[in-house]
């Protein structure tokens, strides 16, 4: 991460997008580590960011990662908004979004946003699966077994 951190000076098309993605992973590392006490802060400071750009994406995937993060330290997670957050990134996530929502099962115990993200990782292979020259059981294992690592 600390040979990446030039990211965060760039400039130009998208670069605030490359910015936030290595702000929210930074937080996540540190928050796995136990190591870095500001990692909330800053990605409810990514959530706030993305608000003002108008990108509903980050936004939910910064909350989510703020979620986890709390959880992973111990504060109490609302079930409900958590429910409500998840709700809200299924449409946005992308293809990587399994993996927050992943995280995130793992961080607060949730079979529920565990299965969701098992549809999410499903649906990747599926989609990766369609195209011509693709390996499909190599494309599932690979994923199963990011998947099975993260499993609560």
């Amino acid at each position: 991460m600390d040979a990446a951190r030039g990211v965060l000076e760039w400039t130009g098309s998208m670069s605030w997008r490359h910015r936030n993605r290595y702000r929210l992973l930074s937080d996540r590392i540190a928050s796995l580590s136990g190591s870095h006490p500001d990692a909330l802060a800053d990605a409810q400071a990514v959530a706030d960011a993305a608000v003002k750009r108008g990108d509903r994406r980050y936004h939910a995937r910064a909350l989510l990662v703020a979620a986890g993060i709390q959880a992973r330290a111990g504060q109490p997670v609302d079930q409900e908004q958590l429910g409500e957050l998840v709700e809200r990134f299924l449409p946005l996530c992308g293809p990587d979004g399994w993996r927050d929502l992943a995280e995130l099962a793992a961080a607060v115990g949730s079979e529920g946003v565990w299965r969701l993200a098992e549809k999410q990782a499903a649906a990747v292979v599926a989609e990766v699966s369609a195209q011509p020259g693709i390996d499909a059981d190599r494309a599932n294992r690979a994923i199963r077994h990011q998947v099975d690592r993260l499993k609560p």
